[in-house]
């Protein structure tokens, strides 16, 4: 139950954001998603759903990036 109100605010933070804010935004979870892949490879990672978790942030905001700028467009 956690893990989708964590979600919920999440995408709520995101959609309240500008296409610039979301670049910058989407940029971060592109490194923390290198890092933990890294961590992963030396072997310093416990948890690797942390990668998944991290990768599917980057995907929404990505998403809502795409979504942002078609409706500038129209």
């Amino acid at each position: 139950m956690s893990e989708s109100k964590k979600l919920k605010d999440v995408l709520t933070n995101l959609r309240a954001l500008t296409i610039d804010d979301l670049v910058v935004k989407a940029k971060t979870y592109e490194e923390e998603v290198f890092g933990l892949q890294l961590k992963q490879r030396t072997g310093q990672l416990k948890t690797t759903a942390d990668i998944r978790a991290a990768k599917r942030v980057l995907a929404r905001a990505n998403t809502l990036i795409t979504e942002k700028k078609a409706q500038e467009k129209k």
